[in-house]
């Protein structure tokens, strides 16, 4: 099997969001012999191979410079799961190679991560958002399968290419050694003492600035009788920058550390910020957060409630609006953690579903 992603070998490298997706697709595949490829227009002169476990290796490789190796790995494999059009694109020379509906030979799947042309016009990369907009119907078009990580992107594929709709499955975003990392469930308190977390990125689509808005907000209205704090989790670099900014209140903290740190600390915490713009992107995604925030007994902070299918699911949350106003009832909030228990329940029977799916494809 060729899957088309860097492998991230280091620590450092695996709490992003491909990173992430990566690991968990993996798991999937433990018993089967696998090849990572990890191909790029610009980098990778010189061809490099990394053992991973026995039966899994990486090789970084340049598009221009292997290009006849590419294509023996490709005609060598029955299946090849490319994670994000981006990796799928290094393909689209061999398309023809992959089979489309129900006939027999070599399989594409794409994992599609994301809408990438939107994104890429969103922030004004307009050359950018042409070549992906012209990989992407390829990719699509031409792919065995698709896998998406929400029914709206489903809907959404389907929409512009009415192809995909009969190649197209669900399989959400996951995270592997759930088990492991499981904190104890929160039982009811009094919310006399609330943290509220956030665990991310600072990048434009998350509204970092606009969550500590809020934050010095709410702390300028809650009086004495009510302990409110902020906790920032953050890439070192960022840590960094929002540390020297931010010195005002000893309410707002920032912090660095790995995955474990990150959900030792939602353990602690009642609400959890996810601030995701009324758009396109977020109307598809399944951010790896707020299946956390749910798995852990967060209630998400939201400023859209427009974020994948959770809307649909029946997920409970509260407004920016309803934060700052400071109405913490113990009972409602109660009502809400066992609702998003059930929504959490839901979204991992949508993931069996999926990973029953891939298994098949592979398997046949």
């Amino acid at each position: 099997m060729l899957i088309l992603a860097p492998y991230p070998l280091e620590d450092s490298k695996q709490a992003g969001g491909l990173s992430q997706r990566v690991l968990a697709i993996d798991s999937v595949f433990l018993n089967t012999r696998r090849t990572y490829v990890s191909c790029s227009f610009t980098k990778n002169v010189v061809k490099k191979r990394k053992h991973i476990f026995n039966n899994c290796s990486l090789l970084e490789i340049n598009f221009f410079f292997h290009f006849f190796l590419l294509l023996k790995l490709v005609t060598s494999t029955k299946i090849v799961y490319s994670h994000t059009i981006g990796n799928a694109a290094k393909v689209i020379p061999f398309i023809f190679l992959f089979r489309r509906g129900n006939s027999k030979g070599r399989v594409l799947i794409c994992d599609m991560h994301g809408v990438v042309p939107e994104e890429c016009q969103m922030y004004n990369k307009k050359v950018k958002a042409l070549f992906f907009k012209i990989v992407e119907k390829i990719v699509v078009e031409k792919s065995s399968y698709i896998v998406c990580v929400s029914n709206n992107m489903i809907d959404h594929f389907s929409r512009k290419y009415p192809s995909a709709k009969n190649k197209a499955f669900i399989l959400p975003i996951f995270r592997v050694g759930g088990d492991e990392f499981e904190c104890e469930r929160k039982v009811a308190n009094a919310y006399e003492s609330i943290k509220i977390i956030y665990a991310g990125g600072t990048q434009p689509w998350q509204n970092f600035d606009e969550m500590l808005s809020i934050a010095r907000k709410c702390l300028k209205k809650s009086d004495s009788g009510l302990k409110l704090s902020f906790e920032f989790w953050l890439p070192e670099k960022d840590r960094e920058k929002y540390e020297r900014l931010e010195r005002s209140s000893e309410s707002i903290s920032f912090y660095s550390g790995s995955l474990k740190d990150v959900i030792r600390a939602y353990s602690t915490s009642s609400f959890g910020f996810i601030l995701r713009d009324d758009d396109l992107i977020n109307k598809v995604a399944c951010p790896t957060k707020l299946i956390e925030y749910l798995q852990h007994d967060i209630i998400p902070i939201v400023k859209s409630n427009n974020i994948g299918d959770f809307n649909d699911l029946g997920m409970e949350y509260i407004s920016v609006e309803e934060l700052l106003a400071l109405d913490f009832n113990r009972k409602c909030f109660e009502r809400m953690i066992i609702r998003n228990r059930e929504v959490f329940g839901k979204h991992c029977k949508h993931i069996e579903d999926g990973i029953s799916k891939v298994k098949e494809l592979v398997d046949a």
